[in-house]
């Protein structure tokens, strides 16, 4: 526990964002698709990586789930709307957006040690970077591109067709 709390202490908020994946995960098996999408929805507002789940749940024709995800995610952007009015929350939603981009899609982000992401190592190791680990010789953009097709590639892994026993599909 005090791992977690080490966490929440730094300003990291990975383990809310888990805790609420895992929630909308269970209600999807309880079949409450309300529920499900609520928690995902405040789980991509988190961070946006939980948005992977979202063409998964279309492929497995969760089309509920996902409805009520979208839903969700624009009611709670537009909930500030009762406190701050619509024009001041509309403002802040079109400033935020490009914030989220330059911030978080920027090419230091990509370079910086702690970044863990596979971008980040294939940029790291591919790269002429700051890190002084290059293996192979490629430009910035050519690693990302690579980065970025392998974590694809790792991504189609989910969408491998397993047996259609639903306790066989636990693996998901």
């Amino acid at each position: 526990i005090r791992h977690i709390f080490l966490v929440l202490d730094s300003g990291q908020v990975n383990i809310i964002m888990c805790t609420l994946v895992l929630s909308g995960l269970y209600f999807i098996q309880k079949d409450k698709d309300v529920l499900a999408g609520a928690f995902f929805a405040a789980a991509i507002l988190i961070k946006y990586t939980p948005a992977v789940f979202l063409p998964y749940f279309i492929y497995h024709r969760k089309y509920k789930v996902v409805l009520w995800a979208v839903f969700f995610v624009m009611f709670f952007l537009t909930l500030p709307a009762l406190v701050v009015g619509i024009n001041k929350n509309e403002f802040y939603l079109f400033s935020w957006f490009p914030s989220i981009i330059s911030t978080s899609l920027d090419n230091l982000s990509y370079i910086y040690s702690r970044n863990q992401s596979i971008f980040s190592a294939f940029v790291r190791f591919f790269s002429p970077t700051e890190c002084k680990v290059q293996i192979f010789s490629l430009s910035f953009d050519q690693a990302l591109f690579y980065g970025r097709m392998a974590a694809l590639f790792i991504y189609l892994f989910v969408f491998i067709p397993g047996t259609s026993r639903p306790k066989d599909r636990i693996i998901d």
